[in-house]
């Protein structure tokens, strides 16, 4: 296990012990876990890192449907070094967060608005991965062009390109489940399809002004 990975676990396992013996709320749950969670996705979950993404402005269910998929092994983590170097993985850190630490940070981090990472796009593309989008009907469940906070199936536009790609290869070829709907969905898109999505969500800044 990575070194700082272990020294954060062994602080955890020491002090939430007495922490839920005295009775411990969400106000310090959130105090003890965000530095870890922020050192990776961000200052207040807002990624500034390509592959990884903002969790900030995540609905609170869908905040936990994502925790949970990474504790049940039903999607891949990607092996990331943190600011200060130490490489973690979400696998790793999902298995030591308990429910009520879940829950306390899914309300920390639904409350916080979500910001669109700033990235380039391409015009064209971004036109033809609209009309993809109401075409395979991907509004049905990202609805606003994928910029709805009150989606469970998390905020696409505005998200990470690089992060978004790595997510439908995932789909594409089985390594994160999914809902048999979706899986259809992703199939059938063309690497062409794939890239025009991507300049789409990209493009669509309506969850920054949220």
């Amino acid at each position: 296990m990575i070194k700082k990975l272990k020294t954060y676990l062994i602080v955890i396992a020491l002090i939430i012990p007495f922490s839920y013996a005295n009775g411990q709320d969400a106000t310090v749950q959130v105090a003890l876990r965000t530095p870890l969670c922020d050192s990776c996705h961000g200052p207040n979950g807002i990624s500034k890192r390509p592959e990884i993404p903002t969790i900030a402005g995540f609905s609170y269910d869908g905040f936990l449907d994502s925790l949970n998929s990474f504790r049940e092994k039903d999607r891949p983590a990607l092996v990331v070094k943190d600011e200060t170097g130490d490489e973690e993985a979400m696998t790793s850190i999902s298995l030591t967060i308990t429910d009520e630490e879940a829950k306390a940070l899914a309300s920390h981090y639904s409350a916080i608005p979500f910001e669109a990472a700033e990235q380039e796009y391409d015009p064209v593309l971004a036109a033809k991965g609209q009309e993809i989008h109401e075409q395979k009907k991907c509004e049905q469940c990202h609805s606003d062009g994928g910029s709805n906070p009150q989606d469970d199936a998390a905020i696409l536009a505005g998200q990470w390109k690089p992060y978004l790609e790595r997510q439908i290869s995932h789909f594409k070829v089985g390594r994160r489940n999914s809902p048999k709907k979706m899986k259809r969905i992703v199939d059938s898109l063309t690497e062409d399809e794939i890239e025009a999505l991507l300049h789409f969500y990209a493009s669509n800044n309506l969850a920054a002004a949220r």
